[in-house]
């Protein structure tokens, strides 16, 4: 799973590429790092995890993760997020954006498949976001 918000030239990125929830893998730095909630906030185990080039959801019904990304001044930014479900074991994923402007977690997208794919979100005229998984 690779997670990247694009806003005109520049991205925020992280490929997963090593087993940190800090990685910034594009031409801008996130402002926080990934923030684990009911979970041990490892990113070498635990229900939420990177591995092998990804980051894995275990058994985490009640866990879930996000990250801030900066987006003042832009006037729409777009969310791709790549996924694997191949494994899901018939558990379905919810990706939410935090509106700032309403302090409400706002459902963008769910993954219920067996299959991989990409989820593509256009976001529009927010201070700032978070992405929550």
């Amino acid at each position: 799973m690779a997670c990247q918000i694009a806003i005109g030239q520049d991205t925020y990125r992280d490929n997963f590429s090593s087993a940190s929830y800090s990685n910034n893998d594009g031409n801008q730095n996130f402002s926080t790092s990934w923030i684990e909630q009911n979970d041990n906030n490892s990113a070498n185990n635990g229900s939420t995890r990177i591995t092998s080039g990804r980051l894995r959801f275990s058994n985490s019904d009640d866990d879930w993760i996000y990250r801030f990304v900066p987006l003042a001044g832009a006037s729409n930014a777009q969310l791709t997020l790549d996924f694997d479900g191949t494994s899901r074991g018939g558990e379905i994923m919810d990706v939410f954006i935090y509106n700032s402007n309403t302090a409400f977690w706002n459902l963008v997208g769910s993954i219920d498949s067996n299959t991989t794919g990409t989820l593509l979100i256009t976001l529009l005229r927010r201070k700032s976001i978070q992405i929550r998984l």
